[in-house]
């Protein structure tokens, strides 16, 4: 995704098709330092550079 490119930050791309976990696109999962993962739906750049903030 261009964006992220744009944002220097590293990503894996999954089919959605693939994925029965997956419920809609885009969803973004990030690791995060207490262990657990914040998952977004939707493309909402505030709430993914919060979820950066917190990344393991």
């Amino acid at each position: 995704m261009e964006w992220f490119d744009e944002q220097g930050i590293e990503f894996e791309e999954h089919d959605a098709n693939e994925d029965p976990e997956i419920l809609g696109v885009p969803l973004t999962r990030i690791d995060q330092k207490d262990g657990s993962v914040k998952e977004i739906m939707g493309f909402d750049r505030p709430a993914i550079k919060a979820a950066l903030k917190n990344m393991a």
